[in-house]
Parts: structure tokens; C-alpha cells; sequence
């Protein structure tokens, strides 16, 4: 599983380095970021390459076939870290045979057709829009994305349009092979009021064992502690019994 991080930002790009292990990009994120042209910005490009080894940068001819080809293999020679983002429609599909020799990332995929056609031509990533099906026809992101996953050998699965933590763990549950991150979700990700939960239980069990210790004055006890009056954490409900010798150390005693 893969994080990719979903921003041409570069102190973004700088802060979560090592959190992430591509970076991909659209044509409104490399706006945002002042990158109106890839080709007329190729140093930004650069920078970004700086960073990570995969790269996803979109074509933005979608006008004519040849445009396009010739589009997307300039936007190739920039980085050979670069995966050229194809969008899944009708004039994108018709130019997959001609890019064969240049790593591309299909993307706007909403069908498994689509996703077919990505493999038959031989794409490296396939960036499903998982949030965008799930609004627009009421397909639950399970099914779309396991009907995906049944056309897919070679190429890695992304899932694509983030809007919470929740969609990430259900991309991953699902299928995907790559999840794409905001920035913002980042920190949220990191954030576990569960995990949180379990880690202040330990220590405070801990406390409980070092004050009755200190109280007790003794170099060595066996003590249940559901039978002391010591107030336990309303989660625990199982009796746990631990030794403390005259180091202090603790074992416990299942």
C-alpha cells in the first residue's frame, strides 16, 4: 500500500517528505501552485521530481489525437520520474497505443471499461475516482472498486478524491494499491483518539502498579487488581495480576 501525497506545494511537499511516496498532480493543483503550463514551467516540474520518484503530471490537450501524443511525450522527456496523467475519455483511450514506451497514469476513471482498455495498452496506474462515482450514480466504492480490481494485472489501482481518513482506510480495505492524500488529511490521519484511548490506559495501569507499590512498602506482591479498591479505567473489565520485584520491573501474570 501507497501513499501519494496531492500537491504541488512545495513547503507541503517539504513538511509530510517521508510520509508519502509519489506525488500526483491535475491541472488545477499546478494552477493553485502557479504551474499554468508544465512544458512552459519545466523547472518547476523539476523541483517537484526533486522529491519523489513517481510523479503524476496531466496532459491538457483535448482538442485533437496528435495534440495530445505530442503533449504527453514532451511532458515524458521533462523526468523520466514522470508518469503522464491520460484522462480516461474518449480521445484519451484512442491515444493509449501510441504511449507504450512512456510511464502513464489513466485517470478520471469511473467504469471498469475503462479500466480494461487501461490494461490492454499497458498503463502503470489507473487512478479510480472513487468519491465522484460513489456521488454521481450511487455505486457503493466496494463494488466499483472490486469490479476494477477484477481487470487489473500488471498496473497498480489509485484510489483518487480523498475527502476524509475513512475514505483512505476503504480504498485500502478494498483493493487499491495507492491512495492520494491532501495535505490537510496528513495530520488527521496521525490523529487516533482510539489508539489515544489504549496508550493512557497503559500508563495509567502503570501508575496504579508504582503508587501501590510505593504504599505498600513491600519488595515483592502478587496482587489482582479488581480486588484492591484501586479505581481501574471503565474498559477494564478483566482481572490482570502482576508481580514487581525490588527493582520496580513488572511482569504480568495471566
Amino acid at each position: 500500500m501507497k501513499l501519494y501525497i496531492d500537491t504541488a506545494d512545495i513547503e507541503s511537499i517539504k513538511k509530510y517528505k517521508g510520509h508519502y511516496d509519489g506525488i500526483t498532480t491535475n491541472p488545477v493543483i499546478l494552477a493553485k501552485s502557479g504551474i499554468f503550463d508544465p512544458l512552459l514551467n519545466k523547472d518547476r516540474i523539476l523541483e517537484l521530481c526533486e522529491y519523489s520518484d513517481c510523479v503524476s503530471v496531466m496532459v491538457t490537450n483535448n482538442k485533437n489525437r496528435d495534440g495530445l501524443i505530442k503533449e504527453a511525450l514532451a511532458i515524458a522527456e521533462v523526468s523520466s520520474k514522470i508518469y503522464v496523467k491520460i484522462p480516461a475519455t474518449k480521445l484519451g483511450l484512442s491515444v493509449l497505443p501510441f504511449l507504450r514506451d512512456i510511464k502513464t497514469n489513466l485517470t478520471c476513471v469511473t467504469n471498469p471499461i475503462q479500466v480494461l482498455y487501461g490494461k490492454r495498452f499497458g498503463v502503470n496506474i489507473i487512478s479510480l475516482f472513487t468519491g465522484h462515482v460513489e456521488t454521481n450514480t450511487g455505486a457503493s466504492v466496494k463494488s466499483f472498486i472490486n469490479n476494477c480490481v477484477s481487470y487489473v494485472e500488471n498496473a497498480m489501482l489509485l484510489g483518487a478524491g480523498m475527502n476524509c481518513v475513512q475514505d483512505i482506510n476503504d480504498c485500502f480495505e478494498f483493493g487499491c494499491d495507492i491512495v492520494t492524500v491532501k495535505p490537510e488529511l496528513f495530520e488527521k490521519m496521525l490523529d487516533n483518539r482510539l489508539t489515544d484511548k489504549i496508550n493512557e490506559d497503559f500508563l495509567y495501569e502503570r501508575k496504579n502498579i508504582i503508587d501501590y507499590r510505593k504504599q505498600s512498602g513491600s519488595t515483592s506482591w502478587y496482587h489482582n487488581f479488581t480486588g484492591t479498591g484501586v479505581q481501574m479505567p471503565d474498559t477494564q473489565e478483566q482481572s490482570i495480576l502482576y508481580e514487581v520485584d525490588a527493582k520496580g520491573t513488572e511482569e504480568e501474570k495471566v
